[in-house]
């Protein structure tokens, strides 16, 4: 995971991730723009369910 990216993690996100070590792993194999667009994503969210489905979506990987 790149220095630029975990610092702009929006802390739902980070949190979720915490609590995920499959995802967290997922998410720290990506490339930088793999990351970036997950990010996105995650700034967009709108619920809890939809922040679980991008964890869900990263376990999976």
């Amino acid at each position: 995971m790149d220095k630029k990216t975990t610092q702009t993690l929006p802390q739902g996100f980070g949190m979720a991730l915490a609590q995920h070590p499959q995802a967290l792993s997922s998410f720290g194999r990506m490339d930088a723009a793999g990351q970036a667009q997950v990010v996105q994503r995650a700034r967009q969210v709108q619920n809890r369910q939809e922040m679980e489905q991008i964890i869900a979506s990263l376990e999976t990987k």
